[in-house]
């Protein structure tokens, strides 16, 4: 319902993503309102990303999605001004760093299921653009850690594993991460 949405409930985020089998999603919130003092419609537009962890508004940089003011309603103009601005702020998540920015290590740990689970993990994580390079560190029963290379940032790496329904999730009070599955 459109309560729902508005007080961003996660678990019926969750139910639509479900429904859609996708992983995350972007609700476009527009706030229209007529000023019959003035006669004119003041606009506001709010992009919000959500997964089922969560949701978080999309900063927009483009000027003709805030505080617009017009003697007509703009929902037409405000939705082709907002495609705009999903597109723009899309090619800036998925950007590949350039060369000369620092590479960092990265460790995270997984539950060790079977060998055939950790060669399949192994490979999706090598098939990522943003990890330059992975290697076993450490090999237990229980667990295996791992160590990856790479110019990006956690965010741009959960943005390429999204697909395969895995991210790295930070462990707290610690610089290491796991493996989670998104649904």
């Amino acid at each position: 319902s459109p309560k729902e949405i508005l007080t961003k409930d996660i678990n019926k985020f969750s139910d639509i993503l479900k429904k859609f089998d996708k992983n995350s999603g972007i609700i476009i919130f527009l706030k229209e309102e007529y000023d019959s003092y003035s006669e004119t419609f003041n606009s506001n537009l709010v992009l919000t990303e959500f997964n089922k962890e969560g949701s978080r508004e999309i900063q927009i940089e483009d000027s003709r999605l805030k505080n617009v003011s017009s003697k007509t309603s703009q929902r037409g103009l405000l939705a082709q001004y907002a495609i705009e601005e999903l597109n723009r702020w899309w090619k800036e998540r998925i950007k590949i760093p350039e060369l000369s920015v620092k590479k960092k290590i990265i460790t995270f740990t997984h539950k060790f299921v079977s060998l055939k689970e950790s060669i399949k993990l192994e490979k999706i994580l090598s098939e990522s653009v943003f990890i330059d390079q992975i290697s076993k560190i450490q090999f237990n029963k229980e667990t295996t850690t791992y160590e990856i290379i790479t110019q990006a940032n956690i965010e741009k790496i959960n943005l390429s594993l999204r697909p395969k329904n895995i991210f790295l999730k930070e462990i707290i009070n610690s610089d290491k991460y796991r493996i989670e599955t998104l649904f």
